[in-house]
């Protein structure tokens, strides 16, 4: 909950994890936030919950040039858009980069709860 922005969702189960931050979707200039002190970058390849929200590819390679400049991971939710929802396996194939982690859920369990989150091994 602490890496969501729905505070309507979020606010039942607060404290929540502190020094969480957000920068504006599809804002290339909130990217420079994203330091040598900043983990990860968590964010929905399409976004949903705020509406269908679909980032530029501009933007969405901005996000993953500036988490290899910093060191920090890229983990993009395809929970919703995953699976051949988008017209691809995956929504991020269609900008032309790779997350460090993926999670997907719904549709790849086919109806059952389940979910996955896959890493990148390796170069």
């Amino acid at each position: 909950m602490s890496v969501s922005g729905n505070e309507v969702k979020k606010s039942a189960f607060r404290p929540l994890l502190p020094d969480v931050k957000f920068i504006e979707f599809n804002d290339e200039n909130d990217i420079q936030q994203i330091t040598q002190r900043t983990a990860c970058v968590i964010m929905e390849t399409v976004q949903g919950d705020a509406g269908v929200r679909i980032p530029t590819k501009k933007y969405l390679q901005s996000v993953r040039k500036r988490c290899d400049e910093t060191g920090a991971l890229l983990i993009l939710d395809e929970i919703q858009s995953g699976m051949g929802r988008t017209g691809t396996l995956f929504a991020f194939e269609q900008f032309g980069i790779v997350p460090d982690i993926l999670t997907i859920g719904k549709a790849f369990g086919g109806g059952l709860p389940w979910g996955a989150t896959l890493v990148k091994w390796g170069n």
